[in-house]
């Protein structure tokens, strides 16, 4: 053991009843979703008249200057026939003023923008057209709905058609698809019936390095071949391998020396994905007693990671707490905390702290700056834990929305701080 490492703290029969305990009963059944959250208004800089602005024609989204903690950025989309076009970025729901993302028409169908946007954008960019269909009024359905669409009990109206979508990443430099299947082959594992879809895949291993498995071989019975590789276990399984191509992405963290090599393993949500996730039973109660355990008989926790996103993130959190001596980190981001009283949370994390030596279990948590209440809520749910066992919760914000464009990336950099703590 490195001594640095905590010792283990070996869990008992009673100590694993009591954290169950803490979740069950009639206060962990799921809040309906909020109604009256406050707008949250971005304000808008246009930068037309910036020199690096040309004709149309190009790329959809474009960087064409960084400006002290701003970035200049071109917006473009043609769509002959339509009669407005709004750039439609994540999280930017309610611009101000509201027709400040609208871009402006070129002629031949070309409508373009250019914006002055925080020098740490991190968004998913759609593109909204309003074709007036039906008689209806020239005015854009955002300019009263908001760019996310019609709000709750409002009167029915057409709305606008979305078409498009990149990935604006201003921390990384890049501008690239939000869709991509995974590079890497994927295999199923063997679960029963009622257990969700789950795939995993070896990650950075070669051949002849004495690691079992390095050639993506399952055994014949569907199970995992064993491995002292790091675990990683991903909600939301369908995203990260149909759209994002998130084993790509660890591998290439891999290749750069950023993350050791792994073990990934990704469980699918749809079509049950409010009953299954984000609650204390559901995925987080088959990862912490059934699939972790089937897949490290003797654990060491430290080498097994859950995170998740949204729902995802609180299953996460579910898990760890259920299980901190098979579970020794939880990256959860944008939890959906609005669905449990207040800070209910807290305890179950504060006991599994308290469980385990300290230190031995980490837990890190994300939000978007355009989330609302999310950050704050993250924030106080950090404090409340760390308050009660001194130990020390970060909470990292992140200059987007509820958005897979930051939730992959930031994931994969706090996966590799978990794992080599030691990197310069």
């Amino acid at each position: 053991m490195n001594a640095q490492e905590p010792a283990l703290r070996p869990a008992g029969d009673a100590q694993r009843s009591e954290l169950a305990a803490l979740l069950s009963g009639p206060e962990w059944e799921p809040l309906p979703r909020p109604t009256d959250a406050p707008v949250q208004r971005v304000r808008v800089v246009r930068a037309e008249q910036h020199p690096a602005a040309s004709a149309p024609g190009g790329a959809a989204v474009e960087v064409l200057a960084r400006e002290d903690d701003r970035a200049i950025v071109r917006l473009q989309h043609r769509a002959p026939g339509a009669r407005a076009v709004a750039a439609q970025i994540n999280g930017w729901w309610h611009p101000d003023p509201p027709d400040g993302l609208d871009l402006i028409s070129q002629g031949d169908g070309w409508f373009t923008g250019v914006l002055s946007v925080p020098g740490d954008l991190c968004a998913t960019i759609s593109f909204l057209e309003h074709q007036g269909d039906d008689g209806a009024s020239a005015e854009p359905p955002w300019w009263s709905d908001g760019l996310k669409g019609k709000r709750t009990g409002a009167p029915s109206r057409p709305q606008a058609r979305p078409s498009g979508s990149l990935v604006l990443d201003l921390v990384r430099d890049r501008v690239g698809d939000s869709h991509a299947p995974s590079s890497l082959p994927v295999h199923e594992l063997a679960t029963a019936a009622g257990e969700p879809r789950t795939r995993w895949c070896t990650i950075g291993v070669d051949r002849g390095n004495g690691e079992e498995g390095e050639d993506g071989e399952e055994g014949a019975d569907g199970a995992l071949p064993p491995s002292v590789l790091p675990l990683l276990v991903v909600t939301d399984g369908e995203a990260h391998l149909d759209r994002l191509d998130t084993p790509g992405v660890l591998a290439e963290a891999v290749r750069a020396g950023e993350l050791p090599p792994l073990r990934a393993v990704f469980i699918d949500a749809w079509p049950e994905r409010a009953r299954d996730l984000g609650v204390p039973g559901g995925q987080a109660a088959w990862i912490a007693d059934t699939l972790v355990p089937r897949l490290r008989p003797t654990p060491d926790p430290r080498r097994t990671v859950v995170t998740g996103s949204s729902f995802g993130g609180l299953t996460s959190l579910f898990a760890l707490a259920r299980a901190p001596h098979r579970i020794g980190a939880a990256i959860a981001q944008s939890v959906s905390l609005w669905r449990y009283p207040h800070l209910a949370l807290a305890a179950p994390l504060r006991a599994a702290l308290r469980s385990t030596a300290p230190g031995s279990v980490r837990i890190r948590l994300h939000a978007g700056h355009f989330e609302g209440t999310m950050g704050e809520a993250a924030r106080e749910l950090a404090d409340a834990v760390s308050d009660g066992t001194g130990a020390t919760i970060p909470v990292r914000m992140h200059r987007g929305g509820h958005d897979w464009a930051w939730w992959q990336p930031a994931m994969v950099e706090e996966l590799a701080a978990l794992l080599t703590p030691a990197r310069p």
